[in-house]
């Protein structure tokens, strides 16, 4: 499973896309059930492709192109709602995924607000201090994808005299 896909937004917005699938029945609804799919294959393409921007303004046009997806998609289940004979539980469930995807778009647009931070500090004196920092990053992002925003700076000290702390520089090492 890549980074992307264990992301909490992606699994949220694949899990509404699975549930809203299932409630159109082919024969019947093939036209919405072909839309939601194609609404669905483009969002989830918006959001991962979000997820791997490196730049803030690269991952808000990302993810302002999948919160356009999800609004297509509430206009598809509005469709859905007025133009079947959908029983009741049906259309509340249709209602109900509706308010998620809503509530996703929001998400969406505050995800970097909301993104967990981690920053980890450790010594340069020679690049092999930073491996144990580029490999905690990696297992974070093989274990939770990108929910967390996992940065690493090495500090470079120097010493005076007995080994006092004289002074510190933080020197950015997240580019190697």
């Amino acid at each position: 499973m890549l980074h992307f896909q264990k992301t909490t937004i992606y699994q949220q917005f694949l899990a509404l896309g699975k549930r809203a699938l299932q409630l159109f029945n082919k024969k019947e609804n093939a036209v919405l059930q072909k839309n939601t799919q194609k609404e669905m294959i483009i969002g989830l393409s918006n959001i991962a492709n979000g997820l791997h921007q490196e730049t803030s303004g690269e991952r808000i046009k990302s993810f302002h192109m999948a919160a356009q997806n999800i609004l297509h998609l509430i206009a598809i289940f509005d469709i859905a709602r007025n133009s079947t004979q959908a029983h009741a539980k049906t259309d509340q469930e249709i209602k109900k995924i509706q308010e998620e995807l809503h509530a996703l778009s929001h998400q969406l647009e505050n995800f970097q607000k909301r993104q967990k931070r981690i920053l980890i500090l450790t010594s340069i004196h020679g690049y092999g201090h930073l491996s144990p920092s580029k490999a905690i990053k990696q297992g974070i992002e093989a274990l939770y994808g990108y929910d967390f925003n996992v940065e690493y700076d090495g500090i470079y000290s120097q010493r005076c005299g007995g080994g006092a702390l004289h002074h510190v520089d933080v020197v950015d090492r997240r580019r190697h």
